[in-house]
């Protein structure tokens, strides 16, 4: 039976999104609507993530129910970390993630390939009505053994951000020869999560921030931009092989550490071929959304369930509908003390 999910107040719906889409690392992300201004030390990189228009732009559309459509020209983004029997902090439980997927036929929604996603944002292919992309962060192990019989049942195409130097090395992530079983699937398409940068680093004697946007702090000096770059895009490169040995291909996709980028950051992940970049801040997805600032809601924390899921994407829906004009900042960070 279908479930039924009643109308918020604008403040409930903001409220609601802010808590459930926005802490994906354990840190609540407060998305203010206005274009950030880029914070640029140097030079950087620029972004190669210009569309190719072959349709016009389709603006996203607030249906509300009518015949099964909740919306449409638009693609909610949700994400998972781990799986297991009990869920906690960010691990879903193995009975509420089958209840979320199970909602997800319930209710209409339609899971699309990250291959059509990328053809939508690139103007060239529209999406099925109630369009949702699954997407996977770090390569947690639960994710293979408690989530994907239930992806297979279903045969939901998936999107894997795996920390690709932890495979084969540290315990409680996937194995090669996890990975592979995935991809050979055609279910699972691989991004990177960074091969071995995410991490907390010092930035400064008394401040730290993730490792993919602070220049390290050694101890007497942080280093240079040119040592930055080469780190960053080394990382970048050694992702990318990463993807292509188990994949045969190359893939776009690219999710932020802790949620955080940099104009800096993302010009050098465009140089490796990572285009199209996920971000930890909710709001559906629309072909006016910068490729390299996809946001995301997180329906797979310890409290998540179906309800909240279905209630959550519906939500940015049609906050997105009513002002399809915003979109993440040019630049999100935030430095831990």
């Amino acid at each position: 039976m279908r479930q039924k999910h009643g109308p918020f107040g604008t403040v409930a719906i903001v409220a609601l999104v802010l808590v459930v889409a926005f802490s994906l690392a354990g840190t609540v992300h407060i998305a203010a609507k206005q274009r950030a201004k880029a914070s640029v030390g140097a030079k950087a990189p620029t972004p190669a993530n210009s569309p190719t228009s072959n349709l016009p732009t389709l603006r996203p559309e607030w249906i509300g129910g009518t015949g099964g459509v909740f919306y449409r020209n638009m693609v909610v983004v949700l994400t998972w970390h781990n799986i297991a029997p009990k869920g906690v902090y960010d691990t879903i439980s193995i009975q509420n993630f089958a209840s979320e997927l199970r909602a997800l036929r319930q209710d209409n929604f339609h899971p699309v390939s990250p291959a059509l996603f990328s053809r939508f944002i690139q103007h060239k292919a529209r999406m099925p009505d109630n369009a949702v992309l699954l997407t996977f962060d770090n390569g947690c192990v639960g994710v293979y053994t408690y989530g994907w019989p239930i992806i297979e049942r279903y045969r939901y195409p998936v999107l894997l951000f795996p920390v690709f130097g932890r495979t084969n090395v540290q315990s409680g992530f996937f194995t090669s020869g996890e990975i592979l079983t995935m991809v050979h699937s055609g279910l699972a398409t691989l991004g990177s999560h960074t091969y071995a940068e995410h991490y907390g680093a010092p930035a400064g004697p008394t401040t730290s921030g993730p490792a993919d946007i602070v220049r390290i702090w050694n101890g007497h000096f942080p280093e240079t931009l040119q040592q930055y770059d080469a780190r960053v895009e080394n990382d970048a490169q050694r992702a990318m092989r990463a993807i292509q040995s188990f994949a045969g291909r190359k893939e776009p996709y690219f999710s932020d550490p802790f949620g955080q980028y940099t104009p800096r950051l993302l010009g050098l992940l465009s140089r490796a071929g990572f285009t199209e970049d996920f971000t930890t801040l909710g709001w559906a997805v629309t072909q006016s959304t910068p490729a390299d600032r996809l946001p995301r809601i997180n329906v797979g924390t310890g409290t998540s369930t179906a309800s909240s899921m279905v209630g959550a994407t519906l939500d940015v829906a049609r906050l997105t509908a009513q002002d399809p004009t915003w979109y993440p900042p040019a630049s999100w960070t935030t430095m831990w003390p």
